[in-house]
């Protein structure tokens, strides 16, 4: 998955110079930007943020959020479709959480206003803790990954001239079901550059968590 990052984002950077897409006053269709930001995780039940052993007692603290980072990147490469990535990494003591998305897509406006879209692609999680033994083994890395199919549709709403809301709605075919909920504010301040507020939640069996996201966008 960091592999797959690190080629995206040199893809996205090379091509951006080059897209023929125009850059549009309506946000609903530019579907070729790079975005990033701030993310804060809030778990609905504890989890696990470090665990210590020595000699004689076992130590563990547990957490119920994480702070960290996210990135997407969309390139409209061909009249209505696009390749879309994405990813975030939030991290709490000895505990990451990763996710991160590379799919195609087809967007089709309504009208000036509204545009629907759907993508299908691979996704991928992983929960990473380090485990701090003071025996022979030192520092262990204990993780847990999921990979699978993943589609999502959603849409683009102008309420306007500068803010527009994206809800959208995702699943992954995981060895449990992931469900994703989110809610994207996209607020223009310029044609290039704009404001990201967005809001999701993911579940996975009894796993919650939900996401709030600050950041900019980059439209080329």
């Amino acid at each position: 998955m960091k592999k797959l990052s690190l080629i995206t984002l040199c893809a996205l950077i090379v091509a951006a110079p080059f897209s023929q897409a125009q850059i549009s006053s309506n946000t609903t269709n530019s579907f070729s930007y790079i975005a990033g930001g701030l993310q804060y995780t809030s778990l609905e039940n504890k989890v696990v943020s470090s665990v210590y052993f020595d000699s004689d007692s076992y130590h563990q603290k547990s957490a119920d959020s994480l702070a960290g980072l996210y990135f997407r990147g969309s390139w409209n490469f061909s009249d209505n479709l696009f390749a879309e990535f994405r990813s975030d990494v939030t991290t709490r003591e000895a505990l990451t959480l990763t996710h991160g998305l590379f799919g195609v897509g087809y967007f089709q406006p309504i009208n000036d206003a509204f545009t629907l879209y759907g993508l299908a692609g691979l996704s991928g999680s992983n929960a990473e803790r380090d485990v701090l033994n003071h025996g022979q083994d030192g520092l262990v890395k204990v993780n847990r990954e999921d990979n699978g199919l993943t589609g999502e549709v959603g849409a683009r709403i102008r309420l306007t001239n500068s803010w527009s809301i994206e809800p959208a709605l995702r699943v992954a075919d995981y060895n449990e079901s992931l469900q994703e909920l989110r809610l994207g504010n996209n607020i223009k301040v310029s044609n290039y550059m704009s404001i990201e507020l967005n809001a999701q939640k993911r579940t996975v069996a009894e796993y919650d968590e939900v996401n709030y996201q600050m950041g900019a966008r980059y439209t080329f």
